[in-house]
């Protein structure tokens, strides 16, 4: 819960304090609500500081080590939707990459993916791991989509608060959230996936760069070889392989192939069961036919979630590719 009476000042280890925007000269930790700079208004409690940024309220809760920076954010209080901000150590601008956790759509929230949101930021990367509506509270598609797309507007518009390039934000996401990944950078222009009553008004939704574990591309074909509930809860549509739903075409990432302009890396283990790779192959097809720059790595030996055995080498191997990827592709120096 957000609260706004003055409270006694969170303290934090002073190296943390620059990204919050402190001078040497403020009290450790304190953040300066964003609405009243000019008078030094102060706000804060023993679990958190709140900022207000017109907006969203923002909850600081700075943990420190190897560099990274966290604070909690609330990026879309209409729907009351938080996220995990990582940010790096260094001046910046710094190349940004927006999360999303798997789970079938009903399941999952922004803790799945801190530990991602962790290691980009030792490499670098800031991170924002980020929920969206699930199917059960209101997310069937396209509204989780654009939940992602308000939270690409809500960072664009805080960039330099953060230190963050708006010019150089990716998206990547697991299973589920490796869907919302995908048909995101595939649809920058499409309204009727944006959410147009989404406070982040005065940036676009593009995004730079779209890395997938194992996302749904093609829902006709899904259909086709077994559909699970919770996917047609999503889609608020029944499968029915003999009278395919038209919401199955708008769905698809391979529809909007001609239109993707964003660079694409597909992660996919070779023994996906849940998810085959079948679907990140056919995406990989239909974007070369298009001109469009995908890359797609085929883990041997390893099936759905394969990346949550975290030191295994299939998960290694993959983490190493989607550093080398989000270097050449958001043009790190």
């Amino acid at each position: 819960m957000v609260e706004s009476a003055p409270r006694q000042l969170f303290r934090y280890d002073p190296a943390c304090r620059g990204r919050l925007g402190l001078s040497p000269s403020e009290p450790m930790g304190a953040v300066r609500r964003a609405g009243a700079a000019a008078n030094g208004e102060w706000v804060g409690s023993r679990r958190g500081i709140f900022i207000s940024l017109g907006l969203a309220w923002l909850v600081v809760a700075t943990a420190c080590g190897h560099g990274v920076e966290e604070v909690t954010v609330e990026f879309d209080p209409i729907h009351q939707l938080t996220a995990r901000l990582f940010l790096p150590s260094g001046r910046g601008p710094h190349a940004a990459v927006v999360l999303l956790h798997g789970g079938c759509f009903l399941h999952g929230s922004h803790r799945g993916m801190e530990r991602e949101g962790r290691f980009l930021a030792e490499q670098g990367f800031a991170a924002l791991s980020i929920d969206y509506r699930l199917a059960n509270q209101g997310g069937q598609f396209p509204r989780a989509v654009g939940d992602v797309k308000c939270a690409v507007r809500w960072l664009k518009t805080r960039a330099g608060e953060f230190g963050v390039d708006p010019a150089r934000i990716a998206v990547l996401g697991t299973s589920a959230g490796g869907y919302l990944a995908s048909i995101t950078a595939a649809t920058p222009g499409r309204p009727e996936f944006d959410r147009p009553e989404c406070g982040a008004q005065g940036h676009d939704a593009s995004v730079a760069a779209a890395v997938v574990y194992y996302g749904v591309s093609d829902w006709n074909r899904r259909c086709r070889g077994g559909m699970l509930q919770c996917e047609e809860m999503f889609l608020s549509e029944r499968c029915d392989p003999q009278q395919l739903a038209p919401v199955f075409d708008q769905a698809s990432v391979t529809t909007y192939r001609d239109e993707i302009v964003a660079p694409y890396l597909l992660l996919h283990g070779e023994l996906d069961g849940e998810i085959g790779v079948d679907q990140s192959r056919q995406l990989r097809d239909a974007m070369g036919q298009a001109g469009g720059d995908v890359e797609l790595l085929v883990l041997p030996g390893v099936g759905h979630n394969f990346e949550r055995d975290w030191d295994a080498p299939a998960a290694r191997r993959a983490r190493r590719a989607i550093v080398d990827f989000l270097d050449q592709r958001l043009e790190r120096p």
